[in-house]
Order: C-alpha cells, then sequence, then structure tokens
C-alpha cells in the first residue's frame, strides 16, 4: 500500500471532500499498490495547496459505457466529455474514494517544495516518511491532528468534513 499525491481542479477536489465525488477517473494508474492508502488532494491553481485527503478504496479498469453505468452519479463527468478525456483510449482507471477529510488549514505549494515535493501533473508516490510528515504542515496546533495515518489511513478525529 502507497500513498499518492494528486493534482485535481479544485471543483472536482471540493466535491471529493463534500462526499459528492465517490471516483476519480485517470487515462493511466497502477492497479494494485496504491488500495488502501491516503491519497493527499492538490488543488490546482489558483488554490495551488494540498487541502484534504481520501482512503483509496479500489482502483478499476473499465470501459466509459461500464464506467458511467456503475458510477456516473460519482464521477461528475458527462460521456461526451469523458470520452474526450480518455481518448484515443476508450477505457479509464476508477479509483473509488472513501472517507474524506479536509484539511482545517491547506498545506501550500512552497511547504511542499521545501520538502523536495513538486506537485505533480498527474499524480506522484510519496514515500511514507513525508506522507507522515505532510499532515502536520496542515495545522497551527498539533491537537487540531484530525488525521490517524496508522495502516488504515483512515479520518478518526474531529475537524474532518
Amino acid at each position: 500500500m502507497r500513498d499518492v499525491l494528486f493534482s485535481i481542479h479544485p471543483i472536482y477536489a471540493d466535491a471529493i471532500l463534500s462526499g459528492r465525488k465517490h471516483v476519480e477517473v485517470r487515462r493511466r494508474y497502477p492497479l494494485r499498490e496504491t488500495v488502501g492508502g491516503t491519497m493527499f488532494i492538490y488543488a490546482t491553481k489558483p488554490i495551488g495547496a494540498i487541502i484534504g485527503t481520501a482512503r483509496i478504496a479500489g482502483v478499476e479498469i473499465l470501459g466509459v459505457d461500464r464506467l458511467l453505468e456503475r458510477y456516473g452519479d460519482a464521477i461528475l463527468i458527462d460521456k461526451s466529455a469523458l470520452v474526450n478525456y480518455l481518448s484515443p483510449s476508450q477505457t479509464a482507471f476508477a479509483i473509488r474514494l472513501e472517507q474524506p477529510c479536509r484539511m482545517p488549514v491547506p498545506i501550500e505549494r512552497e511547504q511542499l517544495l521545501l520538502r523536495g515535493i513538486t506537485p505533480p501533473q498527474a499524480f506522484m508516490y510519496l514515500p511514507r516518511e513525508l506522507s507522515h510528515s505532510l499532515p502536520d504542515a496542515g495545522f497551527d496546533d498539533p491537537r487540531q491532528m484530525a488525521f490517524d495515518f496508522s495502516e488504515s489511513g483512515s479520518c478518526v478525529k474531529a475537524g474532518c468534513a
């Protein structure tokens, strides 16, 4: 199980953290090695910060029609936009998400760069020592920590949206 940093447009990042979007769609993605890990959600410009996390519950490869049939309401994208995004491929990786948690204080791009992390174009693996240290940057007071980064990767304390 590996943790990942995803770059996501702010409208979709907010939808994940508010619980309206349960599935992230990508053209390429590893099938198994991130299941059970944590997705750190980097909202792209104009925000430019990690604004929350979600647990990766599973990953599937699906054709467009099957993806829309199974997860149409959970991906927040219509068929023509999905086909355009995936072109020329007609298959997608559906990354099922659960336990979304909004950080009370975003981790700004500058803080990531100081840790040697450049926000990726799509996604990147995070070394465990880095992913465990990231939540600290999102809180002014360590008592505000809203994350349990044990094996479950779940969001268990107050402060989760």
